[in-house]
C-alpha cells in the first residue's frame, strides 16, 4: 500500500463518516428519544417483568454485542486471507448507514422494532471497524502509530459533533420546518445514517487495500481457515503475557468507559435533572473536549511514554466515576463531562495505538479482530452491570458505582504490562 497522506486522508475520512452514528445515535438523541418517545411511561412487560427504558437500553447494549463477540475475530482472519478488508468495510459500512437511516421509521410504541434496529446498527458499526482498525500499521510506523490513531480520533469528533449541531437546530426549529418535535428526531436519526455511508464512501473508494502475499483461497476455504487462524491465534495470545495483560486490562477498563458513555444523557436526566437543552450542549460539549484530549494526550505519550499516559487517563475515570455518584446539580454534571471529554479520546486513541504497536503487520486484521472482540466483551459486561444493579435498587447511583471496580481492575492488570516485551515477542502473533 503507498503509504502517502491521499491514503491517510481517505483512511481518517471513514472516522469522520461513522462518528455521527456514534455520537447522534448511540449516547445522544437515540436514548433520549427512547426513553421519553418510544417506552411508554410505565416500560414493557418482558418475561413477566416490567422493565423501564434504562434498563431496557442497558441489556439491548449488552446483548446486542454477544454476535460481534463471536464473529469478530472470525472476520478479521478472513480478510486476512482473502486480502478483503476494503470490501468487508465497505459492505458493513453501508449496511449500518442503512440500518440507521431507518430508525427514522420508528416512533411511539415501537419499542422492539426500535431496539432490534438500533442492535443490528450497532452489530454493523463495530464489524466495520475491525477492518478499518486494521488498516493502521499499514499506515504508519510504530513511532507514528500514537499520532495517526489520535488524529483519526479527532477528525471523528469534529465529523460527529459538527452533524450533532445540524441535528441540533433541525430539533431545535423544527415547527419552521413545519416538523413536530418527534418528527425532527426521527430525521436526525436518519441522517445520521446518511451522513455514516456519504461520506464513508471517500474511504470505501479511495483507500487502498494493503499488499497481500500468496494465493488467495476461496470464500468456504477461507472460513474454515478463519475459524481454525482465530483458535489458533487465541493460542498465541495466551503465550505472549504482555499483549494477554493488556487486552484483560483493556477488557475491564473499557468497559467502564463504554458503560458511562452510553448511560450517561439516562443517568444525567434521571439522576441530576439536567434539562434536555443544557443535556445536548454537554454531550457537544463532551465531543469537542474529546478531540483536544485525543491530541494532547497523544504528545504526551510521545513524551512520558503510551502505557504511562493510559494509566494516567484510565486514573481519571475512576475519578470521573466517584464524581458522577455524589453528583447533585446540573452544573456539577457539566464540571463532569468536561472532565470525561477529556480522558475519552484519550483512552481510545491510545489503547488502540498501544495494541498496533504490539502486534506484526502481516496480521492486523485478524489481530485487530480480536482486539474488538475484547473491545466489545467489555460492553457486555458493563452494560449489564449496570442494568442488573439500577433494576435490583431502583437508582442508577449505585449502578454507576459498581462501574468503579472495573476501572480499578484495569488498572492493576495494566500496571503490570510490559511494553519492550511485548514489540520483542510480537512475531510469536505471526
Amino acid at each position: 500500500m503507498a503509504s502517502d497522506r491521499r491514503q491517510v486522508r481517505a483512511w481518517l475520512a471513514y472516522d469522520w463518516a461513522n462518528s455521527a452514528w456514534a455520537m447522534t445515535v448511540a449516547v445522544a438523541v437515540l436514548p433520549v428519544y427512547f426513553a421519553g418517545t418510544v417506552v411508554p411511561k410505565g416500560g414493557v412487560e418482558v418475561l413477566g417483568m416490567r422493565l423501564d427504558a434504562t434498563v431496557l437500553w442497558g441489556y439491548v447494549n449488552s446483548a446486542s454485542t454477544l454476535a460481534v463477540f463471536l464473529t469478530a475475530p472470525i472476520l478479521g482472519a478472513i480478510a486476512d486471507r482473502l486480502g478483503a478488508r476494503r470490501a468487508l468495510l465497505s459492505a458493513f459500512g453501508i449496511a449500518g448507514g442503512l440500518l440507521t437511516a431507518l430508525l427514522g421509521l420508528c416512533g411511539a410504541g415501537d419499542v422492539f422494532t426500535t431496539l432490534l434496529i438500533y442492535a443490528l446498527s450497532q452489530f454493523a458499526f463495530v464489524s466495520a471497524n475491525v477492518f478499518y482498525d486494521s488498516f493502521l500499521p499499514h499506515l504508519a510506523k510504530d513511532e507514528e502509530l500514537d499520532r495517526l490513531s489520535a488524529r483519526g480520533f479527532a477528525v471523528g469528533y469534529v465529523g460527529g459533533s459538527l452533524h450533532f449541531v445540524l441535528a441540533l437546530v433541525l430539533m431545535a426549529t423544527h415547527a419552521r420546518w413545519g416538523l413536530s418535535a418527534e418528527a425532527a428526531a426521527r430525521v436526525a436519526l436518519s441522517s445520521a445514517g446518511l451522513w455514516w455511508a456519504g461520506f464513508g464512501a471517500i474511504t470505501f473508494l479511495g483507500l487502498e487495500e494493503p499488499e497481500h502475499g500468496g494465493t488467495r483461497p476461496g470464500v468456504l476455504r477461507a472460513v474454515r481457515e478463519g475459524v481454525a487462524d482465530t483458535l489458533a491465534t487465541t493460542r498465541r495470545v495466551a503465550k505472549v503475557k504482555p499483549v494477554l495483560l493488556f487486552l484483560l486490562a483493556f477488557i475491564l477498563y473499557n468497559d467502564g468507559v463504554q458503560t458511562v458513555i452510553k448511560m450517561a444523557s439516562l443517568y444525567g436526566t434521571e439522576e441530576v435533572g439536567v434539562g434536555m437543552p443544557l443535556m445536548m450542549g454537554t454531550l457537544l460539549g463532551i465531543q469537542l473536549l474529546a478531540m483536544v484530549g485525543a491530541l494532547v494526550f497523544a504528545r504526551l505519550a510521545g513524551i512520558w511514554g503510551t502505557k504511562r499516559v493510559l494509566l494516567l487517563a484510565v486514573s481519571l475515570w475512576l475519578v470521573a466515576v466517584a464524581w458522577a455518584y455524589v453528583l447533585t446539580t446540573p452544573a456539577g454534571f457539566v464540571g463532569l463531562a468536561a472532565l470525561a471529554g477529556l480522558v475519552l479520546g484519550a483512552v481510545q486513541a491510545l489503547s488502540r495505538s498501544l495494541f498496533a504497536a504490539m502486534i506484526p503487520r502481516e496480521a492486523s486484521a485478524e489481530l485487530f479482530g480480536f482486539f474488538s472482540v475484547f473491545n466489545k466483551l467489555a460492553g457486555i459486561l458493563g452494560t449489564f452491570l449496570f442494568a442488573t444493579v439500577r433494576q435490583a435498587t431502583g437508582t442508577s447511583r449505585p449502578a454507576i458505582l459498581s462501574v468503579a471496580v472495573l476501572f480499578v481492575a484495569g488498572l492493576v492488570l495494566l500496571w503490570r504490562v510490559d511494553e519492550k516485551e511485548a514489540k520483542r515477542r510480537r512475531e510469536e502473533l505471526r
